[in-house]
């Protein structure tokens, strides 16, 4: 629906993209889930263009909604790093962490991101024919097929819609995201209201669940055996000679992180291991560990490799970009996403209470 209202042309057919990557990371906490689902449509457009793998059409779609998905879900409490970093926060700084405030936080971010990436996409690859008949038959056909909404999906609207609502209002009722989420979940399992029947229940992957608590136990053992002051030092202490102020403190996080992640590869793998030394790092010097926190959760978004996410790996096998598309693609959005965290760090944050 989104892509059909947004317009059948190669242009407006990315725009439409970046739109469904950002609207389907509010619901779908997953970058890996959310490829899945739009990668369905794309290769459906794909097959009606009638386009090879190595078409700028092509490449430029599959790598819109692959990075898209790697950048969304650091702008929102979503992906697993983001709420691997909310977690280990609110543990270790006893802080309450709003679902909320993280989104109006990043908000002016994301708004630009949106058409970055929209306007990037096309510069770097240009459409080679012009494919708006092709794409008008097949939003036509495609609505056509799927006919009028269910009843169950009706309920699924309603159920994901409430979540979202609760999650932006938490500012007001103070109940934490994962209380909302665990308690939507279960309200989808229930006998008759549900959407949901014991048998889908069986099929979730309750991995990342485990990884994440183990995540923050590690971090309350690092604390408790003293582990965690031999990690600041080595990890952080450079940092002292050039932090001066809000702004120094952004430039030396975000390319800290950005460094630490190629090494690191896999964003949970960077965040388990750096997030403690970091918030311990900031309430060493009386810094708001919330906004250290989510500046460095913010710099694991700037990826130039494959290696350094699942979600960019399962994008790429679908083969539609190469390495050498992706390394491009993410330079450019590297330094643009750096420029407009400083930005907001610099005049935003401190307006809303982020200082």
């Amino acid at each position: 629906l989104v892509l059909a209202r947004t317009g059948t042309t190669y242009s407006r057919i990315l725009l439409g993209f970046v739109l469904v990557s950002f609207l389907l990371t509010l619901v779908v906490p997953s970058g890996s889930a959310c490829i899945t689902i739009k990668a369905t449509v794309a290769l459906g457009l794909i097959q009606a263009f009638g386009l090879l793998p190595g078409s700028n059409i092509a490449r430029a779609i599959f790598l819109m909604l692959t990075y898209s998905a790697t950048l969304f879900n650091k702008m929102v409490i979503a992906g697993s790093s983001a709420i691997l970093v909310r977690g280990v926060v609110q543990e270790m700084a006893q802080t309450e962490i709003l679902w909320s405030r993280w989104l109006l936080a990043f908000l002016p971010c994301t708004i630009v991101t949106i058409l970055v990436l929209w306007r990037l996409a096309l510069a770097l690859f240009p459409a080679e024919k012009d494919i708006s008949v092709q794409s008008n038959e097949f939003f036509r056909r495609s609505l056509e097929q799927l006919g009028p909404w269910t009843r169950q999906e009706k309920k699924a609207a309603a159920l994901l819609g409430a979540t979202v609502a609760l999650w932006m209002t938490d500012f007001a009722h103070h109940l934490s995201p994962s209380v909302i989420g665990i308690g939507a979940g279960l309200f989808a399992a229930l006998p008759h209201v549900g959407v949901l029947q014991a048998k889908d229940v069986k099929k979730v992957n309750y991995g990342p669940v485990f990884f994440v608590a183990a995540a923050l136990s590690l971090g309350e053992v690092l604390v408790n055996t003293r582990a965690m002051d031999v990690l600041t030092i080595g990890m952080f202490s450079w940092m002292n000679s050039v932090i001066t102020d809000n702004s120094s403190f952004c430039v030396a996080a975000y390319w800290t992180g950005f460094a630490y992640h190629l090494l690191a590869g896999s964003g949970i793998a960077m965040m388990s291991t750096s997030v403690p030394p970091l918030v311990n790092l900031a309430q060493t010097h009386g810094l708001n560990p919330l906004p250290v926190a989510m500046i460095w959760a913010f710099s694991g978004a700037a990826k130039l490799f494959v290696y350094q996410s699942s979600t960019l790996i399962l994008g790429y096998s679908y083969g539609y970009f190469s390495n050498r598309d992706l390394f491009r693609f993410g330079a450019w959005m590297t330094l643009i996403e750096f420029l407009v965290l400083f930005l907001l760090v610099t005049f935003y944050w401190p307006l809303i209470g982020l200082g």
